[in-house]
């Protein structure tokens, strides 16, 4: 793809869809500012000691820059609404709610010096950083300063970072604690420690924490009083690297109170121009004040050089077309009043926890009719979008964007697993045991293969044991797994990912004439679970209960934290001359199957449980 036609596609979906901007820039006017002038402005500060005292505003001087960027955002197609906040006319604390309130602008243009009382100072611009990035919408901010760039962006990224807390584990911070202890006796001097933290500056702290670590290089900042306290007191190696993380440990907390409390989700920069810091909420871009009108463009390359994959632009645009054609999809997909009625009566069909059953239900089939509206303006974006890249190597394109090397068999094989994982499990939802549901207990994986109309809570009982629900569970054989099973296209395999790990699920054996284990079994409390766990009942010989031994599985491990029996309060008491008993056991689930695959399983299992016997003779 053209670069030209990459920042195309980004300007569409990220800078496009802008409809407002927000300037908070203490040396803009703000319309409160002419309209009652300076001088009373001026003596409604004076009258209000808690508001900070200003110098005179500067945009009388630089009138020009002032009306380019506001022009350049009304100029633009649609034009777009622009609204000024100076910052200076509430306290600190009621300048962060005031931009709490304001943060549904589309754009956010702030000043680093919002306090020219104290020079270079942005302790305000990033407490209204962290505010905004604090809201779950996507924030998207152009950092405007005067200043020195590569200041700027050192000093907002750190007011985003939490500290890290330990450098050291116990071995080492045990190990500086003798070496400490012996120089002291060694020299009597008690402030070793102390002139330790003093080799040391904020300048290094912040370069450390960019680099994820130290990394001697042109722009690191020298370390000559370090190096020279090693000298001093003999610390090599070893040694004088714990001392150095030490030293940082001591900076940090000094530090402390100008970090955040909270780091964004999934921070990433950029300390190269042009500089940039994106995380979960929001991606900031910073720019030098003088680009006037083309402070859009700025903000362009900044979003380019983050170079967010197609995938990230295919939801940047579904986002996009949601905000812009939201109320004419609404008004579309809500046309036909007898459908909605029908699915409204049908919410006050139950009560309690199975009315939300199908609240949920009602909630995702809304959404699906939205989603329906939208989505072809997406699949048009996405098809100019992938023609863009046709004329080049695919394997390439999928390193460049997403830094995954498909063409090494090994990552291919992971990758592949990935996806069929994605696509054939997802994590469990609902309130009570559904078809499609992976659970453990007993020391396997087992799964809910009863149809979903007779698994719903509230139902007449049809149970001799009082709140159970009986219904067919299979027992699973499991795998971990590097690459998708051979038999994957069996219909009876399913992939899922189990704490972090991925794992390959089978009933019974791939082949056609293999038969699945399949067992009735008794979920308590009409199959209701809390936090994914409930018990279930089974019978089982009337002999005092034993722990049950998990199975090998093919790898020869079984499965790990497996429930055990719920020996305390399983087991009624025995009766004489009875064969069986009810065992209670505990089960956790851990996963569901999406429904295709379930109702896949379902149909091999219904065909072993239809399988008819002949009286064949294999020979005479």
């Amino acid at each position: 793809m053209q670069a030209e036609d990459y920042a195309a596609f980004i300007r569409e979906v990220y800078l496009d869809p802008i409809r407002s901007v927000l300037i908070v820039d203490d040396d803009y006017p703000t319309l409160e500012e002419l309209i009652i002038g300076s001088t009373a402005r001026a003596e409604v500060e004076v009258a209000n000691e808690a508001a900070p005292r200003r110098l005179e505003k500067r945009w009388r001087g630089m009138k020009g820059e002032v009306k380019a960027v506001i022009s350049g955002f009304h100029k633009a197609n649609p034009p777009m609404i622009v609204d000024v906040h100076d910052g200076q006319n509430v306290t600190p604390e009621g300048e962060e709610q005031t931009i709490e309130h304001l943060h549904q602008s589309d754009l956010l243009v702030l000043d680093f010096e919002l306090d020219r009382n104290r020079e270079g100072d942005g302790t305000r611009a990033i407490e209204i950083l962290r505010t905004v990035l604090a809201n779950k919408q996507f924030n998207l901010v152009a950092l405007h300063t005067q200043d020195n760039l590569d200041n700027v962006f050192r000093e907002v990224l750190f007011g985003l970072f939490t500290p890290i807390g330990d450098l050291l584990d116990q071995e080492e911070r045990q190990l500086f604690k003798d070496w400490l202890a012996d120089r002291e006796d060694e020299t009597g001097d008690t402030t070793i420690k102390d002139k330790l933290g003093e080799t040391l500056q904020r300048e290094h702290y912040v370069y450390y924490r960019l680099n994820g670590g130290w990394k001697d290089s042109e722009d690191a900042p020298g370390r000559g009083a370090f190096s020279e306290y090693c000298k001093e007191h003999g610390l090599k190696k070893k040694l004088a690297d714990i001392a150095f993380r030490r030293a940082l440990e001591m900076v940090e907390d000094g530090l402390k109170a100008a970090m955040a409390e909270k780091t964004p989700g999934n921070l990433s920069w950029s300390a190269t121009q042009p500089r940039w810091i994106r995380c979960d909420e929001g991606f900031i871009a910073f720019t030098k004040k003088g680009v006037g009108a083309d402070l859009t463009n700025e903000v362009l390359k900044a979003l380019v050089a983050w170079a967010p994959a197609p995938s990230r632009l295919f939801w940047a645009k579904l986002r996009a077309e949601l905000d812009r054609a939201g109320f004419e999809a609404e008004s579309k997909a809500l046309a036909n009043e007898r459908v909605l009625a029908t699915w409204y009566r049908r919410l006050f069909d139950k009560k309690g926890a199975a009315r939300d059953f199908v609240v949920s239900e009602s909630v995702g089939r809304h959404a699906e009719m939205l989603i329906s509206e939208v989505l072809p303006a997406v699949k048009e974006f996405a098809g100019r979008l992938v023609e863009a890249d046709a004329a080049e190597d695919a394997l390439a394109l999928c390193e460049k964007y997403f830094n995954v090397k498909l063409g090494d068999r090994e990552t291919n094989e992971l990758a592949s697993s990935e996806h069929n994982v994605f696509v054939c499990s997802k994590p469990y939802e609902g309130y009570h045991l559904a078809t499609g549901h992976i659970f453990r207990a007993d020391g396997y994986y087992w799964v809910c293969l009863t149809p979903m109309c007779d698994l719903v809570p509230g139902r007449e009982k049809y149970s001799w044991i009082a709140d159970a629900m009986p219904f067919i569970a299979v027992r699973l054989k499991t795998s971990d797994v590097k690459r998708p099973s051979e038999q994957i296209l069996s219909g009876r395999v399913a992939m899922i990912k189990v704490d972090g790990t991925i794992k390959s699920v089978m009933m019974g054996q791939a082949s056609e004439s293999s038969n699945p284990e399949w067992f009735t079994l008794y979920a308590a409390d009409q199959g209701r679970f809390e936090d994914g766990k409930f018990k279930l009942y089974r019978f089982a010989k009337n002999e005092k209960p034993k722990a049950p031994v998990a199975e090998e599985v093919a790898e020869g491990e079984p499965v790990e934290n497996s429930a055990a029996v719920a020996e305390d309060d399983a087991t009624p008491e025995d009766v004489e001359g009875l064969p069986l008993r009810v065992e209670v056991i505990e089960a956790e689930i851990v996963t569901q199957l999406r429904y295709e695959y379930a109702l896949s399983m379902m149909h091999k299992l219904g065909g072993s449980l239809t399988r008819v016997g002949l009286d064949f003779l294999d020979r005479g």
